[in-house]
């Protein structure tokens, strides 16, 4: 929240002071009630005005932002007095949210609170601002002839418009955005459902060759161990690929953050999501077995889509931990490519997550398999003890 019109105004101000005294009675409700809550920011914070705020929510520093807009009351006071029939009260305030960042919050409940606030305020504050206006006046039939002449400004004097400053959908060649514009919200959601499927759907077909061929028993630890990871490094790369190339098939956005490299990009970040999940299950196969592994596939698949499909702002301190879960890092990572919703340098961030987890995944791996191998030369023993037994 930022007032921008008492600066430039001084004590006549009327719309800032409006949306900071909502905004500090919003905070005062109990922390149980259904409101936001509203950090009031001086104007002085933004030497660049209006622009550096509403920046700040495109690159999620905020989740929204109200702004009263500088001169808003002195421009008020100019209409009536002036007679000005352009007067547009919309360019009051200005309420900025960002669709992309998490459209099931953003545009379902925040966008809404916002300008339910904003209209309750600002309504309350023009009836005042009116009746004490027409007052001043009575009896100067020249002012009150030119307050005539602006009947919006009488009937609504201050008013708000909203602006959506990452939209998640892609504009249309007409400058629309119809319903068909929504395919960017299927990667945020059920395709990487799929996504892990297939992961699953590797680790298992590969274990199930392996055990065909009593390839396990044929090679030596650290032999598997490099098949192993040979094995989904390769078939990852080429379904990344292909799932990469799906996206941009749909004319989904690329290049809004990081220009042409945006496709490669998109592909690497992929491909590493891909090995985090995926090795993840293959060191899960070698510790549960094939008969236990969907068990921890629910799992993880309920954690990695809660975690896409909520921001963890809005859950309770418990599920915090989800904030290491890879499709976490990949849904974030698409916003920054295909939105710019944060600045490029947190791309970085959710690499080297997922690459953390990569490697956590490699080390965990190797000791799963050690803990495989050992089971299976204890039961590879005992079978042969039962053997010798039996002959005797």
């Amino acid at each position: 929240m930022v007032d921008f019109d008492s600066p430039q105004t001084g004590n006549q101000a009327i719309v800032g002071p409006a949306i900071i005294q909502m905004a500090q009675m919003t905070n005062s409700m109990p922390i149980d009630a259904t409101r936001l809550g509203y950090d009031i920011q001086d104007a002085s914070q933004y030497p660049g005005g209006p622009e550096q705020a509403k920046e700040d929510v495109g690159y999620s520093r905020h989740w929204g932002a109200i702004i009263a807009y500088p001169n808003s009351t002195s421009v008020w006071r100019e209409a009536l007095a002036t007679g000005d029939a352009s007067y547009d009260p919309s360019g009051c305030v200005g309420i900025f949210f960002s669709g992309a960042r998490f459209y099931q919050i953003t545009l379902l409940y925040l966008d809404k609170f916002m300008q339910e606030a904003a209209r309750g305020a600002l309504n309350q504050a023009g009836a005042t601002a009116v009746s004490n206006y027409i007052q001043s006046i009575q009896g100067n039939a020249a002012l009150l002839a030119n307050a005539a002449a602006v009947p919006q400004a009488i009937g609504t004097p201050f008013g708000y418009y909203a602006e959506d400053q990452r939209p998640i959908q892609t504009q249309q060649a007409d400058g629309s955005r119809g319903n068909g514009s929504w395919a960017a919200a299927a990667p945020f959601e059920a395709a990487l459902i799929y996504y892990l499927i297939f992961t699953f759907i590797l680790a298992v077909w590969h274990n199930a060759a392996r055990m065909q061929n009593q390839f396990n028993k044929k090679t030596t630890f650290w032999s598997l161990y490099a098949w192993r990871l040979v094995l989904p490094f390769v078939s990852y790369f080429f379904l990344s690929l292909w799932y990469t190339i799906l996206i941009v098939c749909w004319q989904i956005p690329v290049t809004n953050a990081v220009g042409h490299a945006g496709f490669v990009v998109l592909w690497m970040l992929n491909y590493v999501a891909l090995l985090a999940v995926g090795l993840a299950l293959e060191t899960m196969l070698s510790l549960l077995g094939p008969k236990l592994l969907p068990f921890f596939l629910i799992f993880w698949i309920i954690n990695n889509i809660t975690s896409s499909f909520t921001p963890l702002e809005a859950t309770q301190e418990f599920y915090r931990y989800m904030r290491w879960m890879p499709f976490l890092q990949i849904v974030e990572g698409y916003k920054v490519i295909f939105y710019a919703t944060r600045e490029n340098k947190y791309l970085g961030l959710y690499f080297g997550v997922l690459i953390a987890i990569v490697l956590v995944n490699l080390v965990c791996l190797a000791l799963a398999m050690m803990v495989e191998r050992r089971s299976e030369d204890k039961a590879l023993r005992k079978q042969v003890e039962e053997s010798e037994k039996n002959e005797k």
